[in-house]
């Protein structure tokens, strides 16, 4: 059983397809999801509610309107991540050193006709960890030259590498497996998944998003 369906119609309201393949043959079905910017800050909260010594939020700043933008700024501070919150694959994020370039980045998310979304900028390791069955697979560290792992790090350059073992220490292994499950169980998500996640400079895991 797995997602077939990303982007911005799938991570908005729309519904969302799931496809059981046995030997040469796939049934799918199409079911309606709460959206994602209705649900996810709440859920976010869930995952981490029992967990504060060991795992961290995100701080993060809806964008409206362009105006929201100083106080975003001073919230934050910098540097910041602007992201669109119904795009996919890295698609309209722009990081921002500065108020002229975090202008210029929520200018460019806005083009994508949903809400726009600041984070606090993370310094640290991204991890992925595949969950199959309720079960977390070996957690993988992505590792780019790119400031970010952008659109470009993730589909067209040939220097980003993943590396599995991952390098962790058995602490750290299993912890972001188990925030993997965690995060899968408070969405009610089943079959095939895949988690997103930070360790900042200070030693915290940093959820980043679930697909």
């Amino acid at each position: 059983e797995f997602l077939t369906i990303d982007g911005e119609e799938q991570e908005s309201d729309y519904s969302n397809c799931y496809c059981s393949c046995n030997n040469n043959s796939c049934s799918c079905a199409c079911d309606n999801v709460a959206s994602v910017d209705d649900t996810y800050i709440d859920v976010r909260d869930e995952i981490f509610d029992d967990n504060q010594s060991a795992f961290d939020k995100i701080t993060q700043q809806f964008q409206e309107h362009e105006g929201d933008l100083a106080n975003c700024a001073e919230q934050l501070g910098f540097p910041l991540i602007v992201k669109p919150a119904l795009e996919g694959s890295s698609i309209g994020i722009s990081k921002a050193d500065n108020y002229e370039q975090l202008v210029q980045a929520w200018t460019h998310a806005a083009q994508y006709k949903c809400d726009v979304y600041d984070e606090r900028w993370i310094k640290g390791c991204e991890y992925t960890v595949g969950l199959l069955q309720g079960e977390a697979l070996p957690v993988i560290r992505l590792e780019t030259p790119h400031s970010f792992y952008d659109f470009e790090a993730k589909y067209l350059a040939e220097t980003t590498k993943y590396h599995c073992p991952a390098g962790l220490n058995e602490q750290d292994e299993q912890g972001l497996r188990k925030l993997a499950v965690q995060a899968a169980e408070a969405l009610g998500v089943k079959g095939w998944a895949r988690v997103d996640v930070f360790i900042d400079e200070q030693g915290q895991y940093q959820l980043i998003e679930i697909n």
